[in-house]
């Protein structure tokens, strides 16, 4: 028989104090209570693997990259900073941030949001809970007003958390500035590479139950960088970071073989965006491909070099032996000497 247990879950109330108000907290009434169904036995750990929030690759032959296994997103829940987000603020403004959360189960779940920060500007969240049906996103909107008194130059970190079946956070970094901002006009910088492709398994006869990784790293210098996605989706970050970073940020992409294309953007702060549109069939090379390609066109050009050399060498000599004097024979005088002109 099937047990269940309640779960008491803290909510965050919508208005969190404008004034002299204090931030609300309460506990939800038994009408407000998540159950959740409590494993026993040796459904325990299916049902921590169920949970998990991973993506699984077995790799058989890492030279052809061919997957055995399974490759493929795990029933997760997934929060980004949404790209309309004001990060950014001047004393007295009042700013919205967006997180996004998606729910990649198969079945309905139910969230509960909260939100803190460092430097109490919040101000307000909505909504403050949401049952979310499979494959369905929802930007939750937070609000912050930046103190008249706050320090130019402060920053303020704001986490956003999700309560429940998934327990998934993101952090951002406010920034507080003065009236004219903060000038970034430079895209954040993007790298990629493989760490497994599609050798021989790229056709459509072939391409059944093989599968393809990408790594990537962004990062921006100015502003700070606030989120990457990919098209289609299933980007994974490799670890938490906070949106408005100015750290390397990694993440990784794997997708079937029989769907080879993705474009990935990064966002940095101030909406300056970088993408990239990858084929994993195109021919690309690795570190020693690359090395082998630029000790080609090294020695092609020293072979140039030498052929320059060369000719400059022939040219010269054979305008020396034109400078060389031309003896030709002369007549003969009138007492027989034999007469040699030039």
């Amino acid at each position: 028989q099937e047990r269940w247990e309640h779960q008491e879950v803290e909510l965050l109330s919508n208005s969190l104090g404008g004034g002299e108000a204090e931030p609300q907290f309460g506990r939800s009434t038994a009408s407000g209570r998540s159950k959740l169904p409590r494993a026993s036995g040796n459904d325990e750990g299916a049902a921590m693997e169920e949970h998990r929030f991973a993506r699984q690759t077995e790799l058989t032959d890492e030279d052809t990259g061919i997957i055995s296994g399974r490759a493929s997103i795990q029933a997760i829940t997934k929060v980004d900073v949404g790209v309309n987000s004001q990060l950014i603020g001047s004393r007295g403004q009042s700013l919205q941030l967006y997180f996004e959360v998606t729910n990649y189960r198969q079945t309905p779940i139910t969230y509960f949001f909260r939100v803190t920060d460092e430097l109490s500007f919040l101000r307000t969240l909505n909504p403050g809970q949401a049952t979310l049906s499979p494959g369905q996103s929802l930007n939750v909107i937070v609000t912050l007003v930046i103190a008249p008194t706050a320090e130019i130059g402060s920053r303020d970190k704001v986490t956003f958390s999700t309560t429940g079946v998934d327990q998934v956070s993101q952090a951002a970094w406010v920034t507080v500035s003065d009236s004219a901002g903060l000038a970034d006009t430079t895209r954040p910088y993007l790298w990629y590479t493989y760490s497994s492709r599609c050798e021989g398994r790229s056709t459509p006869a072939t391409c059944t139950g093989a599968f393809w990784t990408l790594e990537i790293t962004a990062r921006d210098y100015e502003t700070g960088l606030m989120r990457i996605s990919s098209s289609p989706a299933g980007l994974l970050y490799k670890t938490p970071f906070t949106a408005g970073t100015r750290d390397e940020v990694r993440a990784s992409y794997t997708a079937s073989c029989c769907q080879p294309r993705v474009t990935v953007t990064a966002y940095d702060v101030s909406r300056n965006v970088r993408s990239l549109s990858l084929d994993v069939t195109d021919i690309w090379l690795n570190e020693a491909g690359i090395a082998a390609v630029v000790l080609g066109v090294l020695l092609f050009i020293a072979l140039i070099i030498l052929l320059v050399l060369f000719i400059r060498y022939c040219i010269r000599k054979r305008r020396q032996s034109k400078e060389l004097p031309i003896y030709r024979g002369g007549g003969t005088d009138s007492r027989g000497t034999t007469r040699r002109t030039k």
